[in-house]
């Protein structure tokens, strides 16, 4: 009888298969690394009120972190992980964002993913902005759904998906979109989910510290709390620290912590993580003029930015958000134009496909309040000398 194991091929190792796919990156110029940022000018973190860096913050963390007791938390937060001073947090977070109760996550990607895969079930329906965060994608992944996306920031489209919708129906949308740093149409599209009894679902992850009276994000500042179902805040970003925040009724917070894999099976967070995102909290709801200050630099920017280079995405001067995308398409065109600029002095980081479609690539701009009118100037001035008007289609 013959050697059934002979006669087969055998199958490609696992080293040969992680390598020809990494093979097929670097040819498509798509290739990751970290990296460390090095003494630029940052044009690129999510660090928008440079709170990560506040001596202010780190004063204040430091002053009462000897009173901490535990450095971890120990266990996961049903296993004796949880502690008053998170509580507190909690507590405190949904009273400045407007919410009924808060639950923390280790991470704003844990949060979005875990809050869409608990929610939704078979039988129940995702509808979803076709640029939403890879976390939401995830979340839809886990869960057993049906998954449609409409054209961004499309009504038309949104009110069209009524026709595939059964069970509960989800709606994930961005209050402010990470890539093209523009702003959903929340009213409209609070007012559809309201019209059809569907659940929306808000990322607020670029929205949180930056928009509202004291950074409380754009679904409080137009007083939607009632009509959105669930929030993510996320504390990587605009507060400086890590971390991410559900936002909702209590019982939506009673159901997560019974079902949401993510938390129940996740060791609870560092004390001094709760410390710093607590004093943040602080800082923000007096950081008028760094938020004012943040938007003075969009308006210097889209006001010179040439219209060869190719802005897309918001274009609003008196937008919240700090994310400004200037086209560039081609992996290996915008690896080099960021490594241009690199060169003179700014870190501004290249995004390339697959993380953008093909052809929309382009260098994703961040300003921050630590950034002045001149570095801007500057920056400007770096892109006209370093690509010919006629390479920017």
């Amino acid at each position: 009888m013959p050697n059934r194991l002979q006669e087969e091929p055998m199958s490609e190792s696992l080293h040969g298969r992680m390598e020809q796919r990494l093979g097929e990156r670097e040819r498509d110029s798509a290739l990751r690394d970290v990296q460390y940022p090095g003494a630029l000018i940052d044009l690129s973190s999510n660090d928008y009120l440079g709170l990560s860096a506040s001596a202010q913050l780190s004063t204040a963390v430091a002053e009462q972190a000897a009173a901490i007791r535990a450095s971890g938390a120990g266990a996961s937060r049903l296993l004796g992980g949880n502690y008053p001073m998170l509580s507190h947090l909690e507590d405190h977070a949904a009273a400045f964002h407007r919410a009924e109760a808060a639950l923390f996550f280790s991470s704003g990607y844990a949060a979005q993913s875990g809050l869409i895969a608990t929610l939704a079930k078979r039988g129940d329906t995702l509808l979803y902005d076709e640029l939403v965060h890879a976390s939401a994608h995830e979340g839809m992944r886990l869960s057993s759904a049906k998954c449609y996306p409409f054209a961004h920031n499309d009504l038309h489209c949104l009110r069209e998906r009524a026709k595939d919708c059964s069970g509960q129906v989800f709606v994930l949308i961005e209050s402010i979109y990470s890539m093209d740093g523009d702003l959903a149409p929340l009213h409209e599209i609070a007012d559809i989910c309201s019209e059809f009894g569907w659940n929306l679902l808000v990322d607020e992850a670029h929205a949180g510290g930056l928009a509202g009276h004291q950074g409380e994000g754009r679904v409080a500042e137009l007083g939607l709390e009632e009509q959105v179902f669930a929030r993510l805040i996320t504390y990587g970003k605009a507060f400086g620290a890590a971390g991410g925040m559900v936002l909702g009724s209590a019982l939506l917070r009673r159901y997560l912590i019974n079902y949401c894999r993510p938390l129940i099976y996740s060791t609870g967070p560092l004390p001094l993580q709760v410390l710093m995102i607590r004093e943040a909290y602080d800082l923000m709801a007096k950081a008028s003029e760094e938020r004012a200050r943040v938007r003075e630099l969009r308006r210097l920017l889209l006001r010179d930015l040439p219209r060869q280079f190719g802005a897309h995405g918001s274009t609003e001067t008196d937008s919240p958000s700090a994310i400004v995308p200037i086209h560039c398409p081609g992996n290996e065109a915008v690896l080099a134009l960021s490594a241009k600029l690199a060169q003179r002095g700014f870190d501004v980081k290249a995004v390339r496909s697959p993380s953008v479609p093909a052809g929309a690539e382009r260098l994703r701009c961040c300003l921050h309040a630590f950034n002045t009118p001149a570095e801007i100037s500057r920056f400007i001035g770096a892109l006209k000398e370093e690509v010919r008007p006629s390479s920017m289609v």
